[in-house]
């Protein structure tokens, strides 16, 4: 991650986690990588430098196929009352961390929540409404998915 964001981006991330939470209104994922990448072009990178991320915020799987790059968190199949928040703006920082060093990337970033522990639901009618306002087969995988 870079060791300090601009004040800009860091004002773009806080607007686009409150775009995505406003209950009123569903702001994707997909228009929020658009806007970081807009803005990621537009920012002066060269005197960026970079440091680990902090306990909690790294990557659990990072895969590369066919030039496209995969970030998994692998989440517990049972996340508390609204951890969707935590996990929207993980999201939007670890597109904003990749973008920082490449806009162009090919990169995707998902929380994975590996099986579905329910016999007679699916687990977003189980958790769906913890983890607003993650999209479902978007932001997050279940199952088979991942």
């Amino acid at each position: 991650m870079p060791h300090r964001f601009s004040k800009a981006l860091q004002d773009e991330i806080f607007e686009l986690k409150r775009l995505r939470e406003a209950e009123n209104q569903q702001f994707s994922l997909d228009e929020c990588v658009r806007r970081l990448r807009e803005l990621m072009n537009s920012i002066d990178k060269s005197n960026l430098t970079y440091i680990n991320p902090p306990s909690g915020k790294g990557v659990d799987i990072y895969l590369i196929k066919d030039n496209r790059e995969f970030a998994f968190d692998i989440k517990t199949n049972q996340p508390n009352k609204r951890a969707g928040l935590d996990l929207n703006l993980q999201l939007l920082e670890w597109y904003a961390y990749r973008f920082c060093q490449d806009p162009l990337a090919q990169f995707e970033a998902h929380i994975a929540f590996p099986f579905n522990p329910y016999q007679n639901k699916s687990w977003w009618q189980a958790n769906g409404s913890k983890v607003y306002p993650l999209e479902q087969h978007k932001d997050a995988w279940v199952e088979d998915e991942f």
